[in-house]
């Protein structure tokens, strides 16, 4: 038991420290780009392209690291959701953000998939660990996600500023990364 509770806050540190490292690459990103409008348009910068991949990288490890913690809990669903919202995130670096329609249509998917798994998972954890942030989290990303295929949606109408982009992929982002925390601080909880 107490080995189990001494790896959970093990994981809590690793994951606010990869969440610091996260923001740190972003930050810099945006610091030697500051027009860009999605996460994607750092990786069409070749001097901002390594802080992209590091961030994606990390992204992928905390999802897949939490998966790994969820399934050792016998959390299956969760750890189901997180895995595959690691291998959206792949898919988002793999896949360019420029070339054909139907390449950026694909990369704007699993882009929509990363964040439709993790929110999925984050609901089934707050229904199963009865934590209602985790399900706030869950219905946040999802109704930002709703709120950005709106604008989508009516963009040749109405166009939105640059900047609204901008804001709803770091608050989609923030909301993740925090959730993860969350999840590491719960399950600590549940074994104390």
């Amino acid at each position: 038991m107490r080995n189990i509770k001494a790896k959970l806050a093990n994981d809590r540190f690793l994951i606010q420290a990869s969440i610091i490292f996260f923001a740190l690459n972003i930050g810099v990103a945006y610091i030697l780009y500051p027009h860009w409008v999605t996460f994607s348009h750092l990786a069409l910068q070749a001097y901002t392209l390594p802080f992209f991949l590091l961030a994606m990288g990390i992204t992928i490890f905390l999802l897949a690291h939490t998966g790994r913690r969820l399934k050792a809990q016998e959390l299956h669903k969760a750890a189901i959701a997180m895995y595959t919202s690691a291998i959206c995130i792949g898919l988002v670096v793999l896949i360019p953000y420029r070339g054909s329609t139907t390449q950026i249509a694909l990369h704007n998917i699993a882009a929509l998939l990363f964040v439709v798994f993790a929110a999925a998972g984050l609901a089934w954890l707050g229904r199963k660990l009865r934590d209602v942030m985790l399900g706030l989290s869950a219905i946040l990303q999802i109704g930002i996600c709703i709120l950005e295929l709106i604008f989508l949606a009516r963009f040749n109408q109405h166009p939105v500023y640059p900047w609204v982009w901008v804001v709803l992929q770091l608050l989609v982002t923030s909301i993740l990364l925090l959730s993860l925390l969350r999840i590491f601080s719960t399950l600590e909880k549940r074994k104390a």
